[in-house]
């Protein structure tokens, strides 16, 4: 689960909804990358520097698909 602002969110209104959301965070050579999967769709992060980074890139992808 992402710790961050964006990914509290998405879990928090996820959640109100019924819905599921797992997280799958990788390292390849010196970047993050990052896929949040909600209601059977994904959503992936682009490379990042930090695991929490992609965690969050990838609920930002999630939060606007869903919610705005």
């Amino acid at each position: 689960m992402a710790d961050g602002p964006r990914g509290r969110e998405l879990n928090q209104k996820c959640q109100a909804k019924g819905w599921n959301v797992e997280y799958t965070t990788w390292q390849e050579n010196n970047s993050f990358s990052s896929k949040v999967i909600v209601n059977g769709k994904d959503f992936q992060s682009s490379r990042c520097s930090s695991a929490e980074e992609a965690e969050e890139s990838a609920a930002q992808r999630a939060l606007h698909y869903f919610f705005f």
